[in-house]
């Protein structure tokens, strides 16, 4: 049969994502298997690409973000734009569960003390929920509570303080150019110390 007679193949690429990992949630948080390859979303307008030389420039780090962070974004206080922005550009955001109840238990004592009223604290949680999803979860875990046991570069530290330093230290291993996003000063001087990026960065 001539060439030109011959039916074309098509070829179909078909991503197979059968064995993907089911992501079922009870409740507010739990244990996420991190997905390098997923793409963050985050509860902002997207930003527009850099562009440079007409060539798009993209922004590629790894953010494990601290409550610190979260809440400035979330009750909306001075500067919050500048995390945002880190968060919603960063390829991958990690976080600890006591990140999330932390932020919870800021609305529930905001709420008691007449700060917010409760249709803004619901709002607010609602819009955690939705970030939480977005983001790789990491639970407290043995392995977490035994490095948090011992001591830190900068003592004295808080116990929760330090659950959040071990969980970065830990992730580290999983994700090498992992960076912390806080505004507490102590986690910072620690995470520093152990050779983390800062973000902010540090002056």
């Amino acid at each position: 049969m001539p060439s030109s007679n011959r039916p074309s193949r098509r070829i179909s690429l078909i991503r197979d994502c059968s064995n993907q990992p089911e992501r079922a949630w009870s409740g507010w948080v739990q244990e996420i298997t991190p997905t390098p390859t997923r793409r963050p979303i985050f509860p902002f307008r997207q930003a527009p690409p850099l562009v440079f030389s007409r060539k798009i420039v993209a922004i590629v780090e790894s953010l494990y973000a601290d409550s610190s962070a979260v809440l400035r974004w979330l009750l909306n206080e001075p500067d919050r734009e500048n995390v945002a922005k880190r968060l919603r550009e960063a390829k991958r955001v990690l976080a600890s569960e006591l990140t999330i109840l932390e932020c919870q238990r800021m609305l529930v004592r905001l709420v008691a003390a007449g700060s917010i009223g409760e249709n803004s604290a619901s709002r607010r949680q609602s819009d955690l929920h939705h970030l939480a999803r977005e983001w790789d979860l990491w639970g407290i875990t043995k392995p977490v509570l035994a490095r948090a046991g011992l001591p830190w570069p900068r003592e004295p530290l808080r116990s929760l303080d330090s659950i959040h330093l071990a969980t970065l230290a830990l992730a580290r291993t999983d994700v090498p150019d992992l960076k912390l996003v806080s505004l507490d000063n102590r986690l910072r001087e620690n995470a520093s110390a152990l050779g983390f990026e800062l973000v902010p960065p540090a002056t």
